[in-house]
């Protein structure tokens, strides 16, 4: 997800990669391709049915983040 790189990441998706794992801040793969505005793996990771309602451990949700991190898409 931070590299950007769509074909990795749907590879690792139909593998069974857990998209929803998150980190100890809890930033899931889709928080982190949104934050770097990375549109086509938020889009890979949305067609896997990801989880777009997970908030931080600060308590902001992905939209807040990737706003807050200069996301322009």
């Amino acid at each position: 997800a931070r590299s950007g790189k769509t074909d990795c990441v749907q590879l690792l998706l139909q593998q069974g990669l857990e998209a929803d794992e998150a980190t100890k801040r809890g930033e899931t793969p889709l928080f982190i391709a949104a934050c770097r505005d990375r549109v086509n793996v938020v889009e890979a990771l949305l067609a896997y049915n990801v989880n777009c309602n997970v908030e931080r451990t600060d308590g902001t949700n992905v939209l807040e983040a990737a706003l807050a991190n200069g996301a322009t898409k």
